[in-house]
């Protein structure tokens, strides 16, 4: 039987929930979404409930430009949840409010233009095995000396790694 995109799209907010951002019963979980990802906000919104979590979505007006700043009770309320997500139309990564949000312990994930697409496409993976496979491969290419790509096409290319740390983003 296939799996509905609702379906799916629900199982990718209880993944980020769970798996990358391990949101616990009681915590506060700010969603910042705006008025074009307002759907995609009030799903995270609606899965971080069910998680048990005290939950609020705030919902803005769209920036004009990756790393505005948001308005001031937006950062403040930032800065005092335990985490936020941030489905919004333009970045919020690159913010003041976003690094003072993260040097007080906030764990957040920015989703700057997220589609439901993607969401279900993307966002349903197991970020154990993803986080795994990505340790495996830094410790790969930190203790190696040479990275050869080739493709199908003829491509033939040699990288020397030697003495090189890898560092890896699980997504978790």
């Amino acid at each position: 039987m296939e799996v509905s995109v609702v379906e799916k799209l629900e199982k990718a907010a209880t993944n980020v929930l769970r798996q990358c951002m391990a949101v616990r019963e009681g915590e506060d979980v700010l969603i910042i979404s705006d008025t074009a990802l307002r759907p995609i906000g009030e799903l995270f919104f609606r899965k971080a409930l069910e998680e048990k979590a005290d939950a609020m979505l705030l919902i803005m007006k769209p920036r004009m430009r990756h790393g505005e700043e948001p308005p001031k009770l937006v950062a403040q309320a930032m800065k005092a949840a335990d985490v936020v997500l941030a489905p919004m139309s333009m970045s919020l990564t690159h913010t003041r409010a976003r690094k003072e949000a993260s040097a007080a312990g906030v764990r957040m994930a920015t989703l700057p233009g997220i589609t439901e697409e993607t969401m279900a496409r993307t966002l349903v993976a197991d970020y154990g095995a993803i986080a795994e496979r990505s340790r495996r491969l830094a410790e790969m290419i930190t203790g190696g000396r040479e990275v050869r790509v080739t493709t199908p096409a003829g491509t033939d290319l040699r990288v020397s790694i030697e003495g090189r740390e890898c560092r890896y983003d699980t997504g978790i």
